[in-house]
């Protein structure tokens, strides 16, 4: 038999420093792009004057870009957190699940219309009280009904289902888009991974949305 020892004090320091470094950085980041974001909403709201088509349109895509930005610091915060274990404690309290999902689904139907996919939701007759850390449940299930519906044809469907059976919530999310490939499955949950077929597609995505839904999931149980 061999018994091999190695010393991975540097790694786990070069990881720590890396840790640090993302959530210093995305936390100096955040401020300044929520900053051009409210700029940009103000000008295309015609408070300093009318825009004429083209500065309307200049004026969406830098807010479109903004929100992208913004998003993406926000999940690297995100990373940061869970692997450092601060400011990342799920506080569970009694609320109405389906209030929580209903909240988010504006936003979900404005990027379904935009992707032309028609977003279906289903929800047993409230209210559902639950004892859950309501923001973080709202964005696991926003990440993944985000996923399908970047990830889907136009003209297809995503489907948001909930159940309550007895003293089990079971909520769905369906879609029949590019799928996952069989052997990349076991992967999916690992931070900053993309199978093949999505990296190839023109979908933006970081590679954290399931990351940290795992990682919510698992803090509730």
């Amino acid at each position: 038999a061999v018994i091999t020892f190695r010393d991975v004090t540097t790694e786990r320091e070069i990881d720590k420093y890396k840790t640090e470094f993302v959530s210093v950085a995305s936390h100096q980041l955040r401020s300044p792009l929520t900053g051009i974001k409210w700029l940009t909403e103000t000008l295309a709201s015609g408070e300093f004057g009318e825009l004429n088509d083209k500065q309307k349109e200049f004026t969406d895509l830098l807010t479109e870009s903004s929100e992208k930005l913004i998003n993406l610091v926000n999940d690297l915060l995100n990373v940061s957190r869970i692997e450092t274990g601060r400011k990342f404690s799920i506080i569970k309290k009694k609320v109405d699940l389906i209030e929580i999902l209903k909240s988010k689904e504006h936003d979900d139907q404005l990027l379904a219309k935009k992707k032309q996919v028609e977003l279906i939701t289903e929800y047993p007759e409230g209210p559902l009280e639950i004892a859950v850390d309501a923001e973080k449940i709202q964005q696991a299930i926003h990440n993944l009904v985000d996923n399908a519906i970047k990830y889907s044809p136009s003209g297809s469907k995503v489907n948001l289902k909930m159940t309550k059976d007895k003293d089990e919530v079971k909520i769905e999310v369906s879609d029949s888009g590019i799928g996952i490939p069989v052997d990349q499955q076991k992967d999916i949950y690992k931070k900053f991974f993309r199978a093949d077929n999505a990296a190839a597609s023109e979908a933006d995505g970081t590679g954290m949305g399931l990351y940290i839904v795992k990682a919510i999931i698992e803090g509730h149980s």
